[in-house]
């Protein structure tokens, strides 16, 4: 696996993490931001990439902000 596929198998990990603990379904984070629910299962499961504005809904919707920062601990 690639290092960019770990990025976003982490990401929809994550992002599946905050909408369980905010105790909102795949099906209701879906309705908030205007996608159907497999496309929220995709992303969840890191086979899709979510856009940077598909990003922000999911945020908003879930009540949490979006921080991206770089490492260069791979040198």
């Amino acid at each position: 696996m690639s290092s960019i596929d770990e990025v976003v198998v982490a990401l929809g990990a994550e992002i599946k993490k905050v909408r369980t603990d905010a105790g909102m379904t795949q099906a209701e984070l879906a309705s908030l931001i205007g996608v159907r629910q497999p496309a929220i299962v995709r992303i969840e499961q890191g086979q899709n990439v979510p856009t940077w504005r598909t990003l922000e809904k999911i945020a908003n919707a879930l009540n949490v902000k979006v921080n991206v920062s770089f490492d260069d601990s791979a040198k």
